[in-house]
């Protein structure tokens, strides 16, 4: 299942990436949302252009940063891409095989245990070996200043 996880990653990065600029290139030759808006014979068709380019240039930079914390299995990254895969099923047609095929993957139990490692692993903080070339001094133990404690005393 950790192929699947890696190719989701990197299919997400992709989406993202080529989203974002096709999003931004159509904009640029159009000269702007409202110009796209007009260009389309019919409002209709207009609004649904319009809809889709704003949509790529929303979940554009998510994806790209969710596919890529996903590739390196981090819990955080499995709760962002299901919340983007569930979204991503509203851009027609690549989004909508993207966003399948990330909830078919992310929702299977075979998963689970890929990010339960991770999370165990970045719970104890890593041990640094030693540098070589350097000596560790004994340290003398500081003088503690003895403490008074004071004895409840029960009133008569």
């Amino acid at each position: 299942m950790d192929t699947h996880v890696q190719r989701l990653g990197l299919c997400s990065i992709i989406f993202g990436i080529a989203g974002s600029m096709g999003a931004l290139l159509t904009l640029w030759y159009f000269g702007g949302i409202t110009a796209l808006f007009n260009a389309a014979e019919e409002q209709r068709l207009g609004l649904i252009a319009t809809t889709l380019i704003t949509a790529h240039l929303i979940f554009g930079i998510p994806c790209i940063i969710a596919g890529y914390f996903l590739r390196q299995f981090r819990d955080s990254a499995r709760l962002a891409m299901i919340a983007l895969c569930a979204m991503n099923l509203l851009i027609p047609p690549f989004g909508t095989v993207l966003g399948l095929y990330g909830l078919w993957v992310l929702m299977m139990p075979e998963t689970d245990p890929l990010f339960q490692e991770q999370r165990r692993d970045r719970v104890s903080p890593p041990v640094r070996p030693p540098v070589p070339g350097v000596r560790l001094r004994k340290t003398q133990p500081l003088p503690h200043a003895r403490i008074k404690t004071a004895e409840p005393r029960l009133p008569d």
